[in-house]
């Protein structure tokens, strides 16, 4: 063994440097995803000419509908103090309209659903009113097909607190671990949820607490010959103290209870055991003793011949053996 005591010693040493290595090289590749998830979201997305057109594929149908709108919806619908903050002043440029799909959804909704205009309104015809509702729908429609598929604009999101903490945990196998207690509380954005991904930003400050946090855990590591694993504590004592705590844990599966622990049994059942049959056996299936070691025990105890309890004991343990 005393030959491979260097090989494993050098070998022991130059693991950490490894470590640190991929560390550095996963540190470079998130710094070049976060930028990817600034600079990204800046170039156009590729379906706008798509949607750029989708207002002329429903021409006809906007030639028929500007009039109902200019006699019942522009007057209240317009400039600064357009009611519900809907401006129909928009539906003046036809090309342009693509930008303010939202905006035509809600008109779509109250026509449809007979809330606009306002009782006290005047009031389209019924007439006036399906040719309204025939284009938006249109509208709508041509708009959906030429965005298709594109999600519209996704931010970089990361994990939040409680997500990274769990994650970690996971990995590692240590569940005392709290990596994100230094971490400020996460934000709950304009929807209340703490894992929207438009309030889940990295700022310089978090990702120095990032990089101390995964200091933390990396402390926890353990380095084998073969590989490594994580212990609950951070230093080589307590590495040592876990390793011994397992050979115990191990060594108690397979040991018997000492003398002490059967005669005490023996002891307790004295009235139990003289009614005879497996009383023996069952005592010790419920106590967690050896039944043939406690059976020897009883036996020789019980014998008519007078001994010491060191050789009664002596004579049970030959006779287990």
């Amino acid at each position: 063994m005393q030959p491979n005591v260097p090989r494993l010693a050098a070998s022991a040493a130059r693991r950490p440097r490894l470590v640190t290595d991929q560390r550095v090289r996963a540190a470079v590749t998130c710094v070049w995803l976060l930028l990817a998830g600034w600079l990204l979201p800046a170039f156009p997305a590729a379906g706008l000419p798509e949607a750029a057109n989708a207002a002329e594929a429903s021409a006809a149908g906007f030639a028929a509908a500007r009039p109902v709108l200019a006699r019942y919806c522009i007057a209240c619908h317009s400039g600064d103090s357009a009611e519900g903050e809907v401006d129909l002043s928009l539906t003046a440029d036809p090309a342009g309209l693509g930008r303010h799909a939202k905006v035509m959804q809600r008109v779509a909704e109250m026509v449809t659903s007979d809330q606009m205009p306002p009782p006290d309104s005047d009031q389209p015809t019924d007439a006036e009113r399906q040719t309204l509702a025939d284009w938006l729908r249109a509208f709508l429609a041509a708009e959906a097909r030429a965005h298709a598929g594109d999600p519209g604009r996704v931010v970089l999101r990361r994990l939040n607190n409680a997500e990274y903490t769990h994650t970690i945990r996971d990995l590692t196998g240590v569940d005392g671990l709290d990596p994100a207690k230094e971490f400020p509380a996460d934000g709950g954005a304009g929807e209340g949820f703490t894992n929207t991904g438009q309030s889940l930003v990295m700022s310089p400050s978090l990702a120095t607490k990032y990089l101390d946090a995964a200091k933390g855990i990396a402390a926890h590591a353990v380095l084998l010959p073969n590989g490594l694993r994580f212990s609950a504590g951070d230093s080589r004592r307590d590495f040592a103290d876990e390793a011994l705590a397992r050979l115990k844990r191990f060594y108690a599966r397979y040991s018997q209870p000492g003398l002490h622990q059967s005669m005490l049994a023996l002891e307790r059942e004295r009235a139990r055991l003289a009614q005879g049959g497996d009383a023996v056996a069952a005592m010790a299936r419920e106590r967690g003793l050896n039944p043939k070691y406690l059976g020897t025990l009883h036996a020789a105890l019980a014998a008519d011949e007078a001994g010491s309890p060191r050789s009664t004991a002596g004579e049970a343990r030959e006779n287990c053996g």
